[in-house]
């Protein structure tokens, strides 16, 4: 009989705050963090510092790697680090609204434009990716960078600007606070920075690259713009190359003629003023249209990460490498003209001038540092990795100045040490005001460990030993440690057992979240703590060559204090780094550095066996509850399972890809779970020999692994900082099965890098995926039983008997197989729609277009019916039109299609018209004459 296990699957995560791998986002109330947690986003309250909810799609495995949120706040797309893109609002935590998939690494720049109904993405594969949020497909990819890219902003037209400035009552002084009027312009220009130096500007209506700026001598990191009330309109831009801050004067007039004045490059000939990667001819320096306009000076001399303006634009805020956030000051026009007088004053007083009428003195232009001035600089608890600026709340006034009552404005900053930090801006300096730390270690997880109950989970790492809430994932207890290197719980759950580094035993009351006190037990890293079965003492494993025996003990004069009394000690010939005890503690079993373990009688401490046959030392090891097997896995990546009555190796399994850290049986039975620097968790059967599954889900090396009594969950920590809970169902596992399961995927994956292979160099948007795939295949299963069933229908009317619809139809109540196709297309889901029809052969093509033409003709769903149809044309326009058996359908679609679409026109024209006149009732009806 086949043997049956039962299947782990992921459960809870918790200790991550803010990972490291992308940018933190404020939503639009500036109360919420919307924060990267490897795989999930969470959506942090900073002032309670609690998780307001979590985005999580199952079926991701991606790590997050961009954040970007429109501007009116109600929707957040998230990159990955897989090249998709999910699309994901504040209701939604386990269904993504829609998702993208059409980059081949991962995405590392996302902007909305200012209506939202756009997306554009930046990847690590150097091209830009335009989205239709609406119509949840991919509009156009543009390509021209040659690495990576890090930031992309949405420009209006110089026409838009410029009418949007003649309709407003602009008062100068105090133009930075009308920033707002031009917020809701569309978009005509994406700007683009890359890792390759250069900053491109597009033309949205053509998709053409119509300027490059070539003047930076380092990679480009950071890119924000604001604009300048001049005539003709104008733009500044920042950015972030190097050590500077790079200030580039765009003229939006210049940039809309730029298409009227040169001609982009085809691809069949290349004229000797274009350049060789597609973008328009270069202008010359008086009429391009951006124009780099000088260095703005920033005290920290590392990179910025982040450029962020404030809601009106009157500040700037620059968050760099280290722990440094500065903040700068927008001047008005008139501001700034002062200053540049006050500078051409002191030139002529100081006799600067070559003549006697200064005119040398009038060469003194205005710089960056006359438009934009330091004016504080905020350090943060950490290095600063991503910032944002807090929008107003909702109802908040506006004006900005010092007249303004309070702080001006609010930014936050996710820091590298796994924490959220918000700073307010006033007049007269920055303050911290919240922080989120509580919730996760500042660096990686070392060890973990579980109270008897299972309720508790300790987890210690650097400089910090955390308790939590193993139901909840909250953080009850949080205690400053040393470098911690083991843990373990006290019998009783009131106190904590901590190992350091530098050798000293540190024991933790839970209740009073104290240490109460700090024994200076060994003279090396004390790499290991197990305790005695009879729960009266525990065994210590350290560094310096010995293994220590201790009691538990209270004193009674300072209040029954829980102390530890050393009671003997095992001296041996190399440095110890993992100890045990068998359940009925009979037998110690310590490793060595040598690549060894030795096995001594726990009561004489005799040596018993010696275990030898690792190359590489043991890091681990564990002993089954019926005292009859040990598991030892090493840094030669393989386990061993020996027998505990005379020492012999009974199997020796290559386990892992990397060392391997941890090693634990389930209670009452041979089964194993180990972890490892490769990532991953593995469950073995040692009766058999076999690996159960294989559980993947850390991002980084697993260093600490801890189960439940009986394996009803088990708990593992890791460098990526997170814990994870992986819970035991009742579904049962079969060894076959997964072994086919694990084939299939690996299948896949080969069949998603060819076809996406094959795909290089196309124009298409869209990417093979796994769900694509399928899709496709149910739309060749729809078509061949339409295929079928019309040919049975068309029997069936010449021989005059009853026809029987096919048992599918009838199960899905489908009246014809026509009306089953469209069900089937409809079921996709929207964008994967066109990858899916990629992967119909072209022989099917002729009948999915008489298909389509019987749907134009009814009007059936003609959204889906017309994308459908397009795509195809365009994706086989060459085989459609040199086959002439095809010319009849389509002369029907053309007349079909046609139709249908003026009787929608005529629909929409009607609505759109009764709208206007509902809207002209309103606004008379709302009108008093005083």
């Amino acid at each position: 009989m086949v043997k049956a296990y039962l299947r782990y699957v992921p459960g809870r995560t918790f200790g991550v705050v803010a990972s490291t791998g992308a940018n933190l986002v404020a939503d639009v109330t500036g109360r919420l963090a919307i924060a990267p947690a490897l795989q999930d986003v969470i959506v942090w309250d900073c002032k309670k510092a609690e998780p307001v909810t979590t985005w999580r799609d199952d079926e991701n495995k991606a790590e997050v790697t961009c954040i970007a949120r429109t501007r009116q706040g109600n929707h957040f797309a998230v990159g990955y680090n897989d090249g998709s893109i999910r699309v994901w609002t504040m209701r939604s935590s386990t269904t993504p609204q829609v998702i993208f998939r059409g980059h081949k690494g991962a995405v590392t720049a996302l902007a909305f434009d200012p209506a939202g109904t756009t997306l554009a993405s930046g990847s690590a594969d150097t091209e830009i990716v335009l989205w239709d949020i609406v119509g949840e497909a991919g509009k156009a990819r543009l390509k021209g960078h040659k690495d990576q890219i890090t930031s992309l902003v949405f420009v209006p037209s110089g026409a838009a600007l410029q009418q949007r400035a003649e309709s407003l009552d602009v008062d100068r002084k105090h133009d930075r606070q009308l920033h707002r009027h031009l917020a809701d312009l569309p978009p005509a220009h994406l700007l683009s920075a890359s890792k390759d130096t250069t900053v491109k500007a597009w033309d949205l209506a053509t998709n053409a690259c119509v300027e490059t700026v070539v003047t930076h001598r380092s990679e480009v990191w950071a890119m924000a713009v604001t604009h300048m009330w001049q005539d003709p309109p104008e733009m500044l831009t920042l950015v972030s190359a190097g050590e500077e801050i790079k200030v580039h004067k765009v003229n939006a007039v210049h940039l809309d003629q730029i298409l009227s004045t040169t001609t982009t490059v085809t691809t069949d000939a290349q004229p000797p003023s274009s350049s060789a990667d597609g973008d328009v001819a270069m202008l010359d320096e008086p009429t391009r249209a951006i124009t780099f306009h000088g260095d703005l000076k920033k005290v920290s001399s590392q990179r910025a990460v982040s450029l962020r303006f404030s809601a009106c634009h009157r500040y700037l805020v620059a968050a760099c490498v280290d722990t440094q956030v500065q903040v700068f000051k927008v001047l008005s026009p008139d501001e700034a003209s002062s200053k540049l007088a006050r500078r051409r004053k002191r030139r002529r007083e100081k006799g600067a001038a070559a003549t006697a009428d200064g005119a040398a003195a009038e060469d003194v232009v205005l710089t960056p540092a006359d438009e934009i001035s330091a004016v504080f600089v905020a350090l943060a608890g950490a290095k600063v990795r991503s910032l944002d600026v807090c929008p107003p709340p909702p109802g908040a006034p506006t004006v900005v100045g010092k007249g303004k009552k309070g702080p001006q404005f609010h930014f936050m900053a996710s820091l590298a040490n796994n924490s959220i930090e918000t700073f307010a801006v006033s007049d007269e300096a920055v303050q911290k005001q919240h922080a989120v730390e509580m919730p996760g270690h500042r660096g990686d997880i070392r060890a973990v460990t579980l109270s008897q109950d299972d309720e508790l989970a300790a987890s210690a790492g650097t400089n910090l030993v955390k308790v939590w809430n193993v139901r909840t994932g909250t953080c009850i207890r949080s205690m400053e440690s040393g470098y911690s290197l083991s843990v373990a719980f006290v019998p009783g759950g009131k106190y904590l057992l901590v190992g350091t580094k530098s050798g000293q035993l540190q024991i933790f009351s839970i209740a009073t979240s104290s240490l109460v006190e700090t024994i200076d037990a060994h003279e090396g890293a004390i790499w290991s703590i197990y305790l005695t079965p009879d729960k009266t003492g525990f065994v210590t494993g350290s560094a310096d060559k010995q293994v220590k025996f201790w009691d538990f003990a209270l004193i009674k004069e300072e209040g029954n204090r829980l102390t530890a009394i050393h009671t003997r000690t095992l001296k041996l010939s190399d440095e110890v780094l993992s100890v045990v005890i068998s359940p009925n503690q009979q037998l110690l079993a310590v490793s060595l550095l040598d690549a060894t373990v030795k096995v001594f009688h726990y009561d004489s401490l005799k040596f018993s066996l010696s275990l030898y046959g690792h190359k590489l030392p043991v890091l681990c090891m564990d002993i089954s509850s019926d005292n009859t097997l040990i598991v030892t896995g090493s840094a030669d990546k393989n386990l061993k399972v020996w027998g505990l009555d005379f020492g012999d190796c009974h199997r020796s399994l290559f386990a892992h890809s990397d060392s391997i850290m941890a090693v634990k049986f389930v209670w009452g039975t041979h089964y194993v779970f180990s972890c490892s620097k490769d990532r991953s968790i593995k469950y073995w059967d040692m009766d058999k020999f076999e690996n159960i599954t294989t559980l993947q889900g850390h991002l980084s090396e697993v260093w600490a692994l801890a189960v439940a009594k009986h394996g009803s969950f088990i708990l593992s920590g890791s460098h990526d900082r997170s814990l994870r809970v992986w819970e035991k169902t009742d579904e049962q596992l079969f060894l076959v099965e997964e072994r086919e399961r694990e084939m299939d995927e690996a299948a896949d994956e080969t069949l998603l890098e060819a076809a996406n292979d094959a795909a290089d160099g196309a124009d298409d948007v869209a990417q093979a995926t796994a769900e694509s795939l399928k899709a496709g295949e149910r739309i060749l299963e729809a078509l061949e039983l339409a295929k079928d069933e019309r040919e049975r229908i068309a029997e069936h009317k010449l021989s005059g008997e009853p026809f029987t619809p096919n048992i599918i139809l009838q199960a899905m109540n489908m009246p014809d197989p026509e009306t089953y196709v469209l069900s089937t297309i409809e079921k996709i889901r929207s964008a994967d729609l066109e990858a899916a029809l990629l992967v119909i052969p072209f022989s099917w093509i002729p009948l999915l277009l008489e298909l389509a033409n019987h749907w134009a003709e009814r009007e059936w769903n003609l959204a889906v019916t017309c994308r459908v149809l397009f795509f195809l044309l365009k994706v086989h326009h060459h085989q459609i039109t040199a086959s002439r058996a095809l010319r009849p359908s389509l002369v029907n679609l053309q007349a079909h299609v046609h139709k249908a679409l003026e009787r929608q026109r005529d629909v929409i024209g009607r609505n759109m018209a009764a709208f206007r006149y509902l809207k002209r009732e309103k606004e008379l009806l709302s009108t008093t004459t005083f």
